[in-house]
């Protein structure tokens, strides 16, 4: 079963390339979700750099660089990986 929530709000539910069987289908859920977490991870980032006024005054740190490398390495790059084989696979 899908989580409805990412760590920011809501969850986009996906629709599943066809031809998907079940496992295929959980693994593609799970790489959505993956994904969806990295980037909201980053957005949160972002908009914590931003004012009241929604203009960007925060510096990009290296800890905030650090931070999304490591995302990007652990997180969003294997969820995608993922999602492009299986939908690759299906065409």
């Amino acid at each position: 079963m899908q989580d409805k929530h990412n760590i920011c709000g809501d969850r986009i539910d996906y629709k599943l390339p066809t031809g998907v069987d079940e496992s295929q289908a959980d693994r593609y859920r799970s790489a959505a979700q993956s994904a969806e977490d990295a980037l909201a991870i980053i957005a949160e980032i972002q908009d914590d750099r931003k004012n009241e006024s929604g203009e960007i005054c925060e510096p990009v740190t290296e800890t905030t660089i650090n931070t999304i490398r490591e995302i990007n390495h652990q997180y969003l790059m294997p969820a995608l990986s993922t999602l492009a084989v299986l939908e690759r696979d299906q065409k």
